[in-house]
């Protein structure tokens, strides 16, 4: 029906904010989770908290747990690294910084890299670019949600007006959903509407770049032999962006056999920080999850989001990886 139940959602709960506080302890979780997970410190953070795992709570437990990468054969080789530079590049594109994921999967970046670059595509990430606003927006902070979209706006609109970037490529579909809302974010205000505009419209998922780059695909991207793969579309990617179907489809180009499971629609229970506000429900929603999955084929489990990435992978016994991972590796 096109109603875009985020965006609804969020008025409802700023305004349950207003007349409902929350208990100092809840504040305090709240604050610390946007300091926190925004911050330029959360990487040596998660480094140190692998080793601390142990004596942590169950859920962020959960979060650091170290990233498991299946063995190369089941990847189809090692992180695979293209001739492409800046001097034959034939265009540029954006891939924002971001905050989390860096932190808890960086391999997903370097992924991204190597497959833009095997389209002959420069990749342009600004240092003053950050977190896209998201992890704020959830946890009802829309000043700082605001404050870091104007931060990005900023380190990215130069770029794209002057034509030394063509778009904004998202690998997280969280992410790519938050930058496509900052032209209603920034609807009313004079200073930031056209460049939020211009911000939103220029975001592309990393899927509908490969759609766009078509022609330039390497052999070894399609030549290879079907490969099944369970497969699980964030609740961003398929509600949100309404973006499903396209990676899908480029899924089936590369060569790969995207299992859907039953109740594919569902939340996996991830929702951003909603597994760290609320893990038992978060916790029971992931174990539906699994289960469907479980009963697809595949010998890994591929999605589009590090949030469902990192939740569901802390409760899998098959490798759970961005979809990117497995093309950067041809």
């Amino acid at each position: 029906s096109g109603v875009k139940y985020h965006q609804l959602l969020a008025i409802g709960q700023r305004e349950l904010e207003r007349r409902v506080p929350r208990s100092l302890p809840q504040r305090l979780i709240r604050e610390a989770l946007r300091r926190g997970l925004t911050s330029s410190l959360l990487a040596p953070a998660v480094r140190l908290g692998e080793w601390l795992r142990p004596l942590m709570p169950g859920p962020l437990r959960d979060k650091l747990q170290a990233s498991r990468l299946p063995p190369s054969e089941a990847l189809g080789g090692t992180l695979a690294r293209s001739s492409s530079g800046r001097s034959n590049a034939h265009a540029a594109v954006i891939l924002p910084r971001g905050c989390v994921q860096p932190a808890l999967d960086a391999d997903i970046d370097a992924a991204t890299v190597t497959v833009l670059q095997a389209l002959d595509l420069e990749v342009l990430q600004p240092p003053a670019g950050a977190c896209c606003g998201a992890i704020a927006a959830h946890l009802d902070d829309q000043d700082r949600a605001a404050a870091q979209a104007r931060a990005n706006i900023d380190a990215w609109w130069p770029l794209l007006e002057s034509g030394a970037a063509s778009a904004i490529v998202s690998n997280a579909s969280g992410c790519g959903l938050t930058l496509r809302d900052y032209a209603d974010w920034f609807v009313d205000d004079p200073l930031y509407a056209d460049k939020a505009r211009a911000v939103a419209a220029a975001t592309v998922d990393i899927a509908v770049c490969l759609q766009q780059y078509r022609s330039r695909w390497p052999e070894r991207w399609t030549r290879v032999a079907p490969q099944a793969v369970a497969w699980h579309p964030p609740c961003t990617l398929q509600h949100g962006l309404r973006n499903a179907d396209a990676v899908e489809t480029t899924l089936r180009e590369l060569g790969f056999d995207p299992q859907r499971p039953a109740d594919a629609h569902l939340c996996c229970g991830s929702a951003g920080t909603y597994s760290l506000l609320q893990p038992e429900l978060a916790s029971e929603l992931r174990s539906r999850k699994l289960a469907a999955l479980d009963a697809v084929a595949g010998e890994v489990i591929v999605t589009a989001n590090i949030g469902c990435q990192r939740h569901l992978s802390a409760a899998s016994a098959r490798p759970v990886l961005h979809w990117v991972q497995l093309l950067a590796r041809r």
